[in-house]
C-alpha cells in the first residue's frame, strides 16, 4: 500500500503579472511581500479588518488555497472569507467559501470541491488592531500519478542552540524546527515522468513550493503536521528497476 500526495508548485499570487490591491496597507509591510518565499516577509494592514484582492489579469482555474503563518504566527483570528468574481466588485461574488487555519500546525488548507475560474479572487481578514499575512499559494494541486511508497521520512529538527557554564547551567537560543521529508515514488510509467520533469524543472532546487498528505483510511494521525512549504534538497534522480518503469526520491526541507 502507499500514500497520496498533493504538491502545489504554480502558485498564481507570485507569477510576474499578478497585481495585488489591498484597502489598508502599512507602507512598512507591502502587498508585495505576499510574493516572496519567506515566513519574515510579511503584509500588514492598518486596520482590524481587510480585503487583499488578486488580480491574474485572465481567467485562471483555481482548486486550492493554502495559508502559512509568519514566524510569529498568523496574523489575523477566526476563519478567511474566500471570494472570486469575474470583475473587482466583490459586492455580489460569484463565488465563496471560508479556509479555518490549523493554528497547532501552522498552515490552512481548502481544497475546492469543484474547480472555480476566475479573474478575481479575494481574502478578508480579521484581526486585532491589525491584519497580517505571510505566505498564500492560490492555484491548482498536483498529483503525481503515482502515491509515495511506505517508508517514507520525516522529522521535525530543532534549531535551536543551547551552551552550558561550568555549573552545567544550560542557557537556550529558542528558534524554530525545520521539517524534513523525504519519501519515494516506484513504477512511474513515461507520463508520470513528465508530469514529474514539469513539475522538477519549474522549481528546481531554488522555488519553493507545498506539500500536503492526502486523508486515508489507514492515516489516522493529523496530517498538518507533515505539511507544509518546501525547497528539493536536490534535483530528484530516476532509476529504472524495470523495462518501461521508473523509481524517484523527493528528499525536500522546509521553507521559513
Amino acid at each position: 500500500m502507499s500514500n497520496n500526495v498533493r504538491f502545489y508548485y504554480f502558485n498564481l499570487v507570485e507569477q510576474s503579472s499578478t497585481e495585488i490591491f489591498t484597502d489598508n496597507a502599512d507602507p512598512s509591510y507591502p502587498s508585495s511581500n505576499l510574493k516572496l518565499p519567506f515566513s519574515s516577509s510579511v503584509y500588514r494592514s492598518t486596520t482590524a479588518s481587510e480585503n487583499i484582492t488578486f488580480d491574474f489579469k485572465t481567467t485562471e482555474s483555481v482548486d486550492s488555497i493554502l495559508i502559512k503563518p509568519s514566524l510569529e504566527g498568523f496574523g489575523f483570528s477566526g476563519d478567511v472569507t474566500i471570494e472570486a468574481n469575474g470583475s473587482a466588485d466583490f459586492t455580489t461574488p460569484a463565488f465563496s467559501t471560508t479556509l479555518s487555519v490549523d493554528r497547532a500546525n501552522g498552515l490552512g488548507v481548502k481544497h475546492l470541491t469543484t474547480a472555480q475560474s476566475y479573474r478575481f479572487w479575494n481574502i478578508s481578514l480579521t484581526g486585532s488592531g491589525y491584519c497580517e499575512l505571510a505566505n498564500i499559494f492560490i492555484g491548482n494541486s498536483t498529483q503525481l500519478g503515482r502515491n509515495i511508497t511506505y517508508n517514507w521520512v520525516f522529522d521535525n529538527n530543532d534549531l535551536s542552540r543551547s551552551v552550558s557554564n561550568r555549573y552545567g547551567q544550560q542557557f537556550i537560543d529558542k528558534i524554530s524546527s525545520i521539517k524534513n521529508l523525504s519519501m519515494a515514488i516506484r513504477l512511474m510509467t513515461s507520463s508520470h515522468i513528465d508530469a514529474l520533469t514539469d513539475f522538477t524543472d519549474h522549481v528546481a532546487t531554488h522555488t519553493p513550493f507545498w506539500v500536503v498528505m492526502d486523508y486515508e483510511e489507514n492515516f489516522t494521525f493529523d496530517k498538518d503536521y507533515f505539511a507544509g512549504q518546501f525547497y528539493f534538497v536536490d534535483k530528484p534522480s530516476l532509476s529504472n528497476p524495470y523495462f518501461g518503469l521508473y523509481d524517484t526520491q523527493l528528499r525536500l526541507v522546509e521553507c521559513l
